[in-house]
Order: C-alpha cells, then structure tokens, then sequence
C-alpha cells in the first residue's frame, strides 16, 4: 500500500470508521467474556487472538505521538509490515492502523502551529 492510498483511505472512501481506544478495549472485554462460554477450543484460539490483536491496536492507539514525523514513521512501519505478513488478521489490523495514523496526520497537519515558549533568561 503506498502513502496516497493511505490518505485516501483516511479521507474516508469506502471505509469504516476506527474504533476508539475505549471502544477496542470494551471489544476485548466482550471477547473474553464470549471465550469462557464457548466449549470449542479452536473457536476459542480464534477469539483469544483477535482479542489479543484488538488490545495490541488500543495500546499502539493509546501511545501514539502527534508529531507529524513520528506519525509518518508510523504509517510507513505499518506498510512495511503489511507488505511483510501473509496472515489476513494481522493485515486487517494494520490496515486499521494505517488508517487511524493517516486521520492522526491530517488532523495534526491541521492545528495551527504554537512556536515553542523561550524560557526567560
């Protein structure tokens, strides 16, 4: 996926909005809830890794920087491990956060910027 494809995605063309933080935590929540009542152990397996990946994605969410270079640091870490990964979960979550750091960048590009406060000597 290349840096254009990323902000068009950001801009909102045929995807779904990211999940907040809380709301990816509640997810987890739900789907560890969901996992102690299933009997399946492999539907378990299933469940636990997306609940995993879910909480990887909050906490990557959650420490996000908002310097504009930090942010495209990120955006081209995750292309690299998408290019990277052949498991469809993983590159569902990427993608995610593909997304959220092209929305983070344009909206950081946006705010108006504050020259830094020079300490009175």
């Amino acid at each position: 996926m290349v840096y254009g494809q990323i902000m068009s995605m950001a801009a909102g063309r045929g995807t779904a909005p990211l999940k907040s933080v809380n709301e990816l935590r509640t997810e987890v929540r739900r789907l560890h809830e969901a996992i102690s009542n299933i009997s399946d152990p492999g539907l378990k397996r299933e469940l636990a890794a997306r609940a995993f990946q879910l909480a990887q994605q909050a906490e990557e969410i959650a420490q996000s920087p908002e310097d504009p270079e930090m942010i495209r640091a990120d955006i081209n870490r995750y292309c690299r491990l998408l290019a990277d990964t052949t498991d469809q979960l993983h590159k569902q979550i990427l993608q995610e956060l593909l997304q959220f750091a092209a929305e983070r960048l344009q909206r950081v590009s946006k705010e108006p910027r504050h020259p830094p406060a020079i300490a009175a000597i």
